[in-house]
Formats: structure tokens, sequence, C-alpha cells
């Protein structure tokens, strides 16, 4: 096989199954791989669910440990390069990390440098100490100088990483997570047997890793109050991580173990949302742009979520209901209530919207391709939008 034009590494935590994960490979399923080689350069060293079709892709996983301790990684990443290399691109998901990235990669002379925004971090960064603080600002003031481009999925995401004036700066910009809408047709009462649901249930779901940002505990507390309500109240939640064990604790404290299905990791999250849940509840302490949002207004599902995330996130207005933080779980369940009877949108109309937003797959990897090709100092040919089958 013929050097790609363009070698692009791909800097993440790791490549379980999640949000940037998912986004990335399905980047790598639509990019034309005759000019574009992603490898992915990740601190766990954990088997990966994706390695298999990475590989089939044309790609590697490349191990390097440390990110905690910035001289460890900086050697395993100049270890990595030599071995590896040479790159054209080095793309960083690691949030606060990218600067430390996009510093060794001008060290390793990557001639195109990009960290990538996926969250905004304002909720944890305003309670930070003062060594934190102290971290937070040398990370920005590494991607100011090192960094050749920046990305983000949402403004305050960009506020969190960039600074509050990075319009003024042409290297950074907005980018829309494109991705693929599951629009098989689903069985919802074979899914929900095989769950255990009853079929009359009003289902309300929440996808994601276990972790404190992702409020499980807080999800609970408004099933409750959803529970005390009525009896029709079931809950599905997908994913796994290590507040897991807790969760599942404060479910059976409040004595709603035969409401609550936890299902683990699964590669058919989106078959669920279409097939056995009627609401998604997304609680979160802090988000950027959450790809489980997009996932489940393609399902057609009403969204109940935390006021703070950005308004970047909603291509069907209707189907999207906001609720801050420091509202009671009375209130949260109340809005979810609200937005069980009020819901009115399809989902073929969904997935309609979907296919016509910047969220398109194809509208997204035409852009990163012409992104990539600029950044890298190539020739922005004509693309021709296309997919890979598979």
């Amino acid at each position: 096989m013929r050097r790609p034009e363009v070698r692009i590494l791909q800097v993440v935590g790791s490549m379980k199954r999640g949000g940037i994960e998912t986004w990335l490979m399905s980047i790598m399923r639509h990019i034309d791989r005759e000019r574009f080689r992603f490898d992915f350069l990740v601190s766990n060293s954990a088997p990966s669910p994706h390695e298999p079709e990475i590989r089939s892709l044309g790609g590697h996983i490349v191990v390097c440990k440390a990110h905690s301790a910035p001289a460890r990684f900086a050697w395993n990443f100049g270890r990595a390069m030599r071995e590896h290399g040479p790159y054209d691109v080095v793309h960083a998901h690691l949030h606060r990390l990218n600067g430390l990235v996009a510093w060794l990669a001008w060290r390793s002379a990557v001639p195109a440098r990009i960290v990538h925004s996926h969250f905004d971090t304002a909720p944890l960064d305003n309670g930070a100490g003062v060594l934190t603080g102290l971290r937070h600002r040398l990370g920005g003031v590494l991607i100011h100088r090192f960094a050749t481009g920046g990305l983000a999925v949402s403004a305050p995401a960009a506020d969190a990483l960039f600074g509050r004036h990075w319009r003024a700066d042409p290297r950074f910009r907005l980018f829309s997570l494109g991705f693929e809408p599951y629009r098989q047709p689903v069985d919802r009462a074979a899914i929900r047997a095989a769950l255990g649901i009853p079929p009359e249930a009003i289902v309300v779901g929440h996808a994601g890793r276990f972790t404190e940002q992702k409020n499980h505990l807080f999800f609970v507390d408004i099933a409750a109050a959803l529970a005390r309500s009525a009896a029709c109240w079931y809950f599905l939640l997908v994913g796994d991580g290590g507040t897991r064990p807790a969760t599942e604790e404060r479910v059976r404290a409040a004595g709603l173990a035969g409401r609550f299905c936890f299902t683990g990791l699964r590669t058919d999250v989106q078959a669920l949302m279409a097939g056995a849940m009627d609401l998604f509840l997304l609680p979160s302490l802090y988000e950027g742009l959450p790809f489980v949002l997009l996932e489940a207004q393609a399902a057609g599902l009403p969204c109940i979520f935390s006021a703070h995330i950005a308004n970047e996130v909603d291509v069907l207005p209707a189907l999207m209901h906001r609720v801050g933080l420091e509202e009671s779980p009375e209130v949260w369940a109340a809005a979810v209530a609200r937005a069980q009877r009020a819901r009115t949108v399809t989902r073929e109309e969904a997935l309609a919207a979907i296919g016509q937003s910047s969220f398109d797959i194809r509208n997204s990897v035409r852009l990163l391709e012409e992104y990539y090709l600029a950044a890298a100092g190539r020739d922005a040919r004509p693309l021709v939008p296309h997919a890979i089958a598979g």
C-alpha cells in the first residue's frame, strides 16, 4: 500500500466506547483512506473494542503511557513518534493536556498541530484551586504558542480551552461532529422484552460512561421523584464505569431495583434509543456538545438535560428541554413528565432533520478532509463526498 497523502495521529485518552471515540471511528470509516490515514495514540494499554476495525481500516493504536506525569509522557511521546512517524498532523483530544501535546508535536517537527475542545469545563474551572489554575494557564500558553489550529464543538467549549477572545484568532473555529444515525426499523416489543421492560412502560433512558461528570446519582434522585408520581416509569442506563456500583446502590436504597435496567457496555446504543426509550435524560455536570443528545434526537426522543449545555446541539428544538442543575429532583421530574406529554416529532422527521444538518457524517467528513489538507499544507483539490462501505 502506498503512503497516504496525509498521515494523522489522533491523540486520545483511550479508544473505549464513548462520544469522542464514536465520532473518530465514524470519520475513519467514511474518510478517503487512500489520501488520509489515522493512527491513535492512547495512554490506556487495555485492549480496545475498536482495535480490530482500526487495523482493518489501515490504522494502528499506539500506546503512550503517563498522561499524568509530563516528563515520562514527553519521553514516551517522542519514542512513539520515532517508531511510528512521521506524521503530517497531530490532532489532540485531551482538553487541558492539549497544550502539552502541541508542544511535543512541535518538538517532533510535526507541521500541523490541531487541538480539539470537546468540553465546556467552566463549571469545574471556576472552582479550581491555585495549582490547578496554574496548570490550566500553562496549558493555554502552550496552545497559543504551539498549536497551528484549534477546533471546538461549541462556543462555550472554545471559551474553556482557547480563551474568551478566540474568535479574534483565525486558527480557532467551531466544527460540528458528524455521525451516522441508526435508520433501520426496530421491533420495540422484542427489544423491551429482551431487557425485561414491560411493553406499557414509559422508559427514561441515559447512555454514557459512569463517571462523576455524568451525574448518575442525581439521575436516580430524579427517577425516584418520577416513580412516586406514577407506576409507569422505568429507567434504562447504558454504559459502564467507576461510579456504576454507587449508582446501583443508590437505586437499591431508593427501592427502585425493579424499575431500573443496567445494560453495561453495548454496541447498539442507537437501536436501544429507538426501540426501548421514550425520553432521554442527561443531567451532566459539564459537557461540550454531547454526542448522545444528537443520537437521541435522531431517534425522535424528547431530551431533558442540563441548562449549561450549548445551543449548538439543538437540531430539533421541539425535542430539547433544559433544566438548571440547581433545581430539585422534583423540578426535573416535572420537566420529564411535561416533555413526555408534549412529544411531537416522529422518528422519520427526526432522521430527515439530522440528514439536512451540519451533523450529517458526509458533510462532516468533507469539511474535515479539506481542513486536514489545508492544515498539512496540501493543495485542497475538489473533494467528492463518498462513503466507505462497512
